[in-house]
């Protein structure tokens, strides 16, 4: 099944580039049917003239973002942030709300790139 999500500029050029192997997001309904196996078109903002599709190898559920971080700090934020409560504070400053996250808890997709499209 392929589903669609949407990616601002930098974290779409990471993506396409091969340097950005998980997504986190809000374990949200539309979230929690994507399953491994799955391939996910990710757009990209504002203009949508750019799309990647990946393919989920594995889909990782956490009760808040705290503990999504922390398992992969040292590998995707140790480089921009100062320790994990910043990064948990970035989302919610930009992103999710608490109250999001206590109803739906995070997921981590772990992807690997198999197209980009140029429209």
């Amino acid at each position: 099944m392929e589903h669609i999500m949407k990616l601002y500029a930098s974290n779409f050029t990471s993506l396409a580039n091969n340097n950005k192997t998980r997504e986190y997001r809000l374990n949200d309904s539309k979230r929690r049917l994507i399953k491994p196996t799955d391939t996910i078109r990710f757009q990209k903002l504002p203009d949508y003239d750019e799309e990647v599709i990946a393919e989920v190898i594995k889909r990782e559920d956490f009760p808040d973002w705290y503990s999504c971080y922390e398992k992969y700090f040292d590998e995707d934020f140790k480089e921009r942030y100062k320790d994990v409560e910043e990064v948990v504070q970035d989302t919610y400053n930009g992103y999710y709300t608490e109250e999001e996250t206590k109803k739906n808890g995070c997921v981590v997709f772990t992807i690997k790139v198999l197209q980009k499209i140029k429209k």
